[in-house]
């Protein structure tokens, strides 16, 4: 199971700019130009490296991808089962 890290304090800049310290940016895999989601959620601001948004929305789609496959089928698959059977006819 993994540990998450200590809470950081960080300082609001005059220029409203915020530092994030380089351990979390390694553990986020961060680097200049990095992208991150700002959220107010229950007056907090979360901050999410973008990375983990789009893990996020790819499991999501996964999840939606595979009810899919589970409830229909391909139409390749159908054209290849009637093939068969015009070819099971064919032999008979």
């Amino acid at each position: 199971m993994t540990q998450n890290p200590p809470t950081s304090f960080l300082k609001l800049s005059p220029q409203g700019r915020l530092v994030i310290p380089a351990h979390l940016r390694e553990l986020l895999k961060m680097d200049a130009g990095s992208s991150i989601e700002a959220q107010v959620k229950n007056n907090s601001l979360v901050l999410r490296a973008q990375a983990s948004g789009l893990n996020r929305f790819a499991a999501r789609f996964e999840a939606v991808n595979a009810k899919t496959r589970a409830t229909s089928t391909l139409v390749s698959d159908e054209l290849i089962a009637e093939r068969r059977q015009a070819a099971q006819r064919e032999s008979a």
